[in-house]
């Protein structure tokens, strides 16, 4: 008996190494993350979940809170989806073989920003230019959105030419 009440030691002072991946890691970090849907105020809660004020809004604004810009310098509306057509429209159409002059490319971007709606965002002046570097987490389902669009037009002229 006096084998099995041996005095335990305490572990070593190590730190622990986690079998957590990186993903799973994001999702237990201290810091929410934002979510583009409820900034776009889209957000689907039941009323029975709703307090006094919509849980949607309280979300919103919270979300814009964390994004919100420094208030020295002024903010500018940028159109995110002519920004996402504009910077993609040329790759797109060398990527499918498609005639890439500038009348196409205007036609090709023409025909996406009628399929896909406007949206906007109030970027600081200096990242006006580039709204991709200052809000990814708003501009990259937008560009998804563009893009997927972009190549269903492409699919759909079999010449691959818009002139």
């Amino acid at each position: 008996m006096s084998g099995k009440n041996k005095a335990k030691t305490p572990p070593d002072e190590r730190p622990s190494v986690s079998s957590k991946t990186p993903q799973v890691m994001k999702l237990v970090s201290s810091e929410p993350p934002v979510n583009p849907v409820v900034i776009a105020g889209k957000s689907r809660i039941p009323k029975q979940l709703r307090g006094i004020e919509p849980l949607s809004k309280v979300m919103r604004r919270d979300a814009e809170a964390m994004l919100a810009p420094d208030e020295e310098e002024p903010t500018v509306s940028v159109d995110l989806t002519q920004a996402a057509i504009k910077e993609n429209v040329t790759e797109t159409l060398r990527r499918f073989n498609a005639c890439s002059c500038e009348k196409c490319a205007a036609a090709l971007s023409e025909l996406v920003s009628g399929e896909v709606p406007a949206r906007y965002a109030d970027v600081p002046k200096s990242c006006a230019e580039d709204p991709s570097g200052s809000i990814p987490e708003v501009y990259e389902p937008i560009k998804r959105e563009v893009l997927s669009k972009m190549i269903r037009i492409l699919m759909g002229n079999k010449k691959r030419s818009f002139h």
